[in-house]
């Protein structure tokens, strides 16, 4: 689960979307707020080594886009009831280089 907080600067310079996994959900603001976005089981799956996460622009004159705050909350494999290893899980995942004893994001990708 994704949890961010946006606004508490300036609400113009919230950003406009995020995008995680190919999702996209548009954000409105007004003011300062927190976003609780839970990711499905298959975007847990597809985000076993790497998550991308994708702030769009803000309507900032300026260009200027904040983000105030962001946590990843996680569950170890077995809490979560991560599928045996297998060749397709192996072979989807084989492009990355982690270490399988961490339960926590290691590689997060944040583009503004």
């Amino acid at each position: 689960m994704l949890v961010f907080k946006v606004g508490s600067q300036d609400p113009l310079r919230s950003p406009s979307f995020v995008e995680v996994q190919g999702r996209s959900i548009q954000l409105t603001t007004g003011s300062s707020r927190w976003f609780d976005l839970p990711l499905t089981r298959e975007e847990s799956l597809q985000a076993e080594r790497k998550l991308s996460v994708t702030f769009g622009p803000s309507q900032d004159p300026e260009y200027v886009t904040m983000l105030d705050s962001m946590l990843v909350y996680g569950k170890t494999k077995d809490a979560f009831g991560w599928p045996e290893e297998s060749e397709e899980v192996n072979n989807r995942f084989s492009n990355f280089n982690c270490d399988e004893t961490k339960f926590k994001c290691t590689n997060l990708s944040l583009i503004f």
